[in-house]
């Protein structure tokens, strides 16, 4: 979560090694599991399907329903990232039958949130405003810090997209507060480039300059390639829309 990869990729290798030959399905399947989800957040999306697949593989064996939930809801992630929102929507409405079905508040939040951005990356964004919304309300009974950020980010993101600047910066910094309080570097860095464009699109380009330079850094920090080429980009951008097309070409 403080986006300390290295770090975490040791302990989940070292707990791989430890436990690969001993009958501990359920140890097994999680360390997979969470080996997945360090790939995602690393953009490395074939590795991440990879591992969530073998996880899912021995909790479907052991028929742990909640647990096989977790496993599809970031199949269903890695899907969207690759913009297969078919494969997406399938996944994450098995996610949403779990979570009805056992009464699970973090699998229906989840879901809300990611079914969410689903839609608004397919320019659904109104459809997309009420399943935030309803997370965000379960979040206030059932406090997940890091999804409740992720919510304000989205909602802030649409408010954006539909040229309400001041009520996106609103949502951006509220979730910003969150992540400075649990160090999330890789979801700041995030935050930071969301606040860059909405700095940018109202023509702000010293602050959007400062937060996208800052976003780069704690990208380059967690060493996310894809993060780090999403800054560039929306450097280049801040400076072709000051007249600066060498620099922007180079960014």
């Amino acid at each position: 979560v403080q986006g300390q990869y290295d770090s975490a990729a040791f302990y989940y290798n070292q707990s791989l090694t430890l436990i690969k030959d001993q009958k501990s399905p359920i140890a097994l399947s999680s360390v997979y599991h969470n080996l997945g989800w360090l790939s995602y957040e690393l953009s490395d999306y074939a590795a991440a399907m990879n591992y969530m697949r073998k996880s899912l593989q021995i909790r479907s064996s052991l028929k742990d329903t909640l647990l096989i939930g977790e496993n599809l809801k970031f199949i269903g992630m890695v899907h969207g990232a690759l913009s297969n929102f078919d494969s997406a929507r399938y996944y994450l409405d098995i996610v949403k039958h779990i979570a009805d079905q056992r009464n699970d508040y973090e699998l229906g939040i989840f879901y809300r949130i990611n079914y969410g951005e689903l839609l608004s990356l397919q320019g659904k964004m109104l459809e997309a405003v009420p399943l935030f919304e309803q997370a965000l309300e379960m979040l206030s009974k059932h406090k997940f810090k890091r999804y409740e950020a992720i919510a304000l980010k989205r909602i802030g993101w649409l408010y954006d997209q539909l040229g309400d600047y001041e009520r996106a910066n609103k949502h951006f910094f509220m979730a910003l507060a969150i992540e400075e309080k649990l160090f999330s570097k890789h979801e700041m860095a995030r935050t930071y480039g969301l606040i860059s464009w909405c700095f940018e699109h109202q023509s702000n380009r010293e602050q959007a300059l400062k937060f996208a330079s800052m976003g780069l850094e704690l990208m380059k920090q967690v060493n996310d390639k894809a993060g780090i080429a999403y800054m560039y980009n929306l450097l280049g951008m801040i400076d072709y829309a000051q007249f600066e097309y060498e620099r922007a070409l180079h960014y």
